[in-house]
């Protein structure tokens, strides 16, 4: 069951697809939405090193930075508004002033999604923020993320990457149990170099899937998920691509990271993230 729905809001092209994924999702389950900006006045505040008689210059650029930043928060939040009004959707919307992570962190405690865009989050033209700014939410425990890419497609088929960990079966079961978007075509793929040992993970996988009402392909690909992933997914044409942390070691875990990180720098599609 969904009833909470957190969006993050920024001026950039994935906002809109994440406002439009928001906005359908909650329309089907009867939810309510949370939309929020953030201003992140610490990093606004910081112009770099200011030569000696800068100061009123380094001033004024901040104050502009501030004002910018201000006035695209405000116009993409009214901008969620009208598409939560125009679809009779529930929702609030916060513009807010603080460390990104820390508040996707603190409001995600109490929303059953969080949906982003893939990349820019929180860039409002002024400031960047860090391109793996995504993958930590995940770490802190911001999940399960939906992850926009720039151009909207409906959710029709999903592709779960799986490698038996126990972040990859958490992935996998929050995607099966929140049921997002029922009926969707599913094709469960484990990327390895042991045929034997992705058999029996996908045989297993696919009999929980089918205890909640999925029929699941099962795919087996020679090779790892960052080198394969993508291009694998473009293939079948997913709508959305299921990504799980890994803890099995230390090296494993730095290699779905890599892989992650890929995923959200190129991605053309949207990934759940968990």
């Amino acid at each position: 069951m969904i009833k909470k729905i957190l969006v993050s809001l920024d001026s950039s092209p994935f906002t809109d697809a994440a406002i439009r994924h928001a906005v359908d999702l909650a329309k089907s389950h009867h939810a309510e939405l949370t939309g929020i900006a953030v201003i992140h006045k610490k990093k606004l505040e910081s112009v770099g090193p200011v030569p000696i008689g800068g100061m009123h210059y380094a001033k004024n650029l901040w104050e502009y930075r501030m004002s910018e930043t201000a006035k695209h928060a405000d116009e993409v939040k009214q901008k969620f508004e009208t598409a939560c009004a125009s679809e009779g959707v529930c929702c609030k919307a916060d513009c807010l002033t603080g460390d990104p992570l820390d508040l996707m962190t603190s409001y995600a405690r109490y929303h059953d999604l969080t949906v982003i865009g893939m990349r820019h989050l929180f860039d409002y033209g002024v400031i960047d923020e860090p391109e793996n700014l995504i993958c930590t939410l995940v770490k802190e425990g911001v999940r399960p993320i939906m992850a926009c890419a720039e151009n909207f497609r409906p959710i029709k088929r999903a592709l779960i990457a799986y490698n038996g960990s126990v972040k990859s079966a958490a992935a996998m079961r929050a995607f099966v149990q929140l049921n997002l978007w029922p009926g969707i075509e599913t094709r469960i793929v484990s990327f390895s170099k042991d045929r034997l040992s992705s058999k029996r993970l996908l045989d297993d996988v696919a009999d929980y899937c089918k205890l909640h009402g999925l029929n699941p392909m099962l795919e087996y690909v020679e090779g790892g998920a960052k080198a394969n992933l993508l291009s694998h997914a473009a293939r079948w044409d997913a709508d959305i691509i299921v990504m799980g942390n890994s803890e099995l070691s230390p090296l494993m875990a730095r290699f779905f990271n890599d892989a992650a990180l890929h995923a959200i720098k190129h991605s053309d599609r949207a990934l759940f993230l968990a």
